[in-house]
């Protein structure tokens, strides 16, 4: 509770020009780390394989694609054919219309394929196909043959006739963590919530090394993005004082080593009764603000003010006292259900 109303057990009316200030302050020393919006999403990226081994040899029915091989007319597959059987092979889900195809206007092969998709294609189909090649090739955009094909006889017989296509759908997957509005004492607490929160997903990992004070997450491939609220990933390392969700592609380190303090440096005690004056571009009425520093465990902590300053009454007739507590960004500072105790001190104002 950080706003609250006290109602007085009579009316007081200040009417001659009174002042008032904060004289004690005691509260305890256990801010939740973490807002409430704080956690974790995933896009799952799914990967498909289909592989097309061609047969050594095709029937066909055209008399010009007959050769003589090892002594025995045997039928061997023109090109326009074996194409024709690679793509009729792929799944209709990885289709693009045609993955392989040729220019019949200057006798050159063509691979199209769509965004996110991988062909791998044998050395011996790469080189039949005008790929002049030593290894496999590995395409992930469209590209066109250097050598023009010797149609109608540019086959070669090869057990090794393979096209392998690898294609990534991404799926929004429903992994919003959300970690609870708790007092953490230290980092490894945070890494436990974390990860007993994505014991779903046993495959993805938040590690922190306490020496370094450098965070790591790992997760596999086919999740391909984690994003990460503005306010996790300042405190993780990730980033530094963003306001935005941070997106990590791969596994990574954090950049910068962790601040475990809380994460705001003041503490401002507001009142209904005084004055206002501009505060980070807000009128506020602002009666006294602490410095302060992150606990390693929970405590109370008193401030005694032995020099109060005071502020001018604007409201002298009143039934009640309005006390909102707030870090320097304005947002209200969540001390759980453990109680505050705020002393304040009313005196005649000096008349010069």
């Amino acid at each position: 509770m950080s706003r609250f109303t006290t109602q007085l057990p009579s009316y007081v009316d200040l009417s001659r020009n009174y002042e008032l200030a904060l004289v004690e302050f005691v509260y305890p020393n256990n801010f939740t780390n973490l807002r409430i919006n704080d956690g974790a999403r995933f896009r799952l990226l799914k990967q498909q394989c289909k592989k097309v081994t061609l047969p050594d040899y095709v029937p066909i029915a055209q008399t010009r694609d007959m050769e003589r091989v090892a002594g025995v007319d045997t039928a061997v597959p023109a090109i326009d054919h074996l194409l024709s059987f690679v793509n009729k092979g792929l799944d209709e889900s990885m289709k693009t219309v045609e993955v392989i195809k040729v220019n019949w206007k200057d006798n050159r092969v063509v691979i199209s394929i769509k965004k996110g998709t991988q062909v791998v294609v044998s050395r011996d189909l790469a080189n039949a196909l005008g790929f002049k090649q030593k290894s496999d090739i590995y395409i992930d955009y469209s590209v066109r043959a250097r050598n023009q094909l010797s149609y109608p006889k540019s086959v070669v017989k090869s057990p090794k006739w393979t096209i392998v296509v690898e294609s990534e759908t991404e799926e929004d997957i429903d992994s919003f963590l959300l970690l609870p509005r708790i007092y953490y004492s230290n980092m490894q607490e945070v890494m436990y919530e974390i990860n007993s929160k994505l014991k779903s997903y046993a495959d993805v990992a938040f590690s922190y090394n306490p020496f370094a004070r450098i965070t790591r997450v790992s997760f596999p491939s086919e999740y391909k993005h984690l994003v990460l609220s503005a306010d996790l990933a300042n405190l993780l390392g990730f980033t530094k004082d963003t306001e935005e969700e941070y997106v990590l592609n791969d596994p990574i380190y954090g950049a910068h080593r962790v601040n475990f303090d809380v994460n705001f440096n003041s503490i401002l005690i507001n009142c209904n009764l005084v004055e206002s004056e501009l505060i980070g571009g807000k009128m506020m009425p602002l009666l006294r603000s602490l410095d302060i520093e992150g606990a390693e465990q929970a405590r109370s902590v008193r401030e005694i003010f032995d020099f109060p300053y005071y502020k001018t009454l604007v409201v002298n007739q009143f039934g009640s006292i309005g006390i909102d507590i707030t870090n320097e960004k304005n947002e209200h500072i969540s001390f759980g259900d453990l109680a505050l105790y705020v002393k304040l001190h009313f005196k005649r104002a000096l008349e010069y």
